[in-house]
């Protein structure tokens, strides 16, 4: 007798389990695909979001200015810093500068921008929009140096209450609430 020449129920059969075994390791690899994708995601925007925080930090101390030559109005404590700056705005469409008094203040386990100018910046009690620029902080401290030699180590203060000056650095030390991110040591240097 003369064989067909299609395909047997068993050989259908084989072909269809290993198609089936075949795409459940392709679907189980996308998946994973997927998920490494969104942790990569969340761990570059957790990581951008530190880089703005540091940098508007940066850029906040360097133009820090002294309110006038008897009193600089700069404050500092473990957990917040206070100072007058030149800021850069946009109003009505155009941008501008001024000054303004900045404060930066971990609460929460966030770090806050309050950012305030005009009339306002004269009184450190004004009411200000805090800006959240940094969150899933569990630990955060300012600290502030004067006198630095390149001959002596810094001596860190934790407190900044000197009306006639400011500081020479300021140093923000981070610990991240996930273990898998590295405590973050920033030192800013102001022109003084």
């Amino acid at each position: 007798m003369r064989r067909s020449s299609g395909f047997t129920l068993t050989e259908a059969l084989i072909a269809v389990c290993l198609y089936a075994v075949v795409m459940t390791g392709l679907l189980s690899a996308f998946g994973s695909g997927i998920f490494c994708r969104d942790h990569v995601e969340g761990q570059l925007d957790s990581l951008r979001m530190r880089a703005q925080a540091i940098s508007r930090l940066d850029l906040d101390a360097r133009n820090a200015v002294a309110f006038s030559e008897e009193k600089s109005l700069f404050s500092g404590r473990k957990d917040a810093v206070s100072f007058f700056a030149e800021v850069d705005f946009f109003s009505d469409g155009k941008a501008g500068r001024d000054i303004a008094r900045v404060s930066y203040r971990f609460s929460g386990g966030q770090l806050l921008r309050t950012c305030r100018r005009g009339k306002e910046s004269l009184n450190e009690e004004a009411p200000g929009q805090a800006e959240e620029i940094w969150t899933g902080i569990r630990a955060g401290a300012f600290q502030y140096a004067d006198n630095i030699s390149a001959t002596k180590p810094v001596a860190w203060n934790d407190t900044w209450d000197r009306p006639e000056g400011m500081p020479q650095a300021i140093r923000m030390d981070i610990t991240p609430e996930e273990p898998a991110q590295r405590r973050i040591e920033r030192v800013v240097y102001l022109r003084v």
